[in-house]
C-alpha cells in the first residue's frame, strides 16, 4: 500500500449529497464526449473484464479484476486506465477519492483536459476540501508520471513492482 495522505475518512464525507450526485451526473454526461472527441488516440483494450481473472496472482491484471468485481464494475472502452489508477494508487471509487485521485494524477504530471476539468469541478463543488486536494496534488509530485504507460501490456506485471516503480 502506498499510504496516501487522505486526511478524512469515508465517515467524514457524505457521498449521497446533492453536490455528490451533481458531480456524478457531470461525469456521466462528459464521459461519452471525452470518449468521442478526446479518446480517439487511445486504443481500446483487447481484453474483456472476465479475462482479467485468469491473470497471475498478485499481478496488475488480477488486482484490476478484484477491484472491478468488488465494486460491480466492468472495463469501459477508452477508460481502462482510469480503473488501473485506482488499483495502483489505492483510491476508492467514491466522489471524494475520485477528486483526490485526479489531483494526485495532475501532481504526477498527467496533463489532460478531462483531469483538469475534474479538478476544477471538485474545487467549485467541494471548496471545503481544497486543503485535502492540495495534499493529494503534493503527493502526486512525489510520483513518476505514469499516466501514459501501456497498462494493457503490464497486466501480467507484479502490482507490488509497479507501485515501487511509480515512487520516485
Amino acid at each position: 500500500m502506498m499510504n496516501l495522505p487522505l486526511a478524512i475518512s469515508s465517515t467524514d464525507f457524505d457521498d449521497t449529497t446533492r453536490r455528490s450526485h451533481f458531480l456524478k451526473k457531470m461525469v456521466s454526461v462528459t464521459q461519452p464526449i471525452y470518449r468521442r472527441y478526446f479518446g480517439k488516440h487511445r486504443p481500446q483494450w483487447q481484453i474483456r473484464t472476465e479475462d482479467l481473472q485468469y491473470f497471475p496472482v498478485n499481478s496488475l491484471g488480477q488486482a484490476l479484476h478484484s477491484f472491478l468485481s468488488h465494486h460491480h464494475y466492468r472495463l469501459m472502452s477508452k477508460f481502462e486506465s482510469h480503473d488501473v489508477y485506482h488499483v495502483l494508487l489505492d483510491y476508492k471509487p467514491t466522489t471524494l477519492d475520485e477528486a483526490c485521485m485526479q489531483f494526485c494524477l495532475i501532481g504526477s504530471g498527467k496533463r489532460s483536459l478531462y483531469a483538469l476539468v475534474a479538478c476544477l469541478g471538485s474545487v467549485l463543488i467541494y471548496p471545503e476540501y481544497c486543503a485535502v486536494y492540495y495534499r493529494h496534488y503534493r503527493y502526486g509530485k512525489r510520483l513518476k508520471n505514469f499516466a501514459n504507460w501501456d497498462f494493457e501490456a503490464l497486466l501480467t506485471t507484479s502490482l507490488h513492482q509497479l507501485k515501487k516503480e511509480i515512487l520516485r
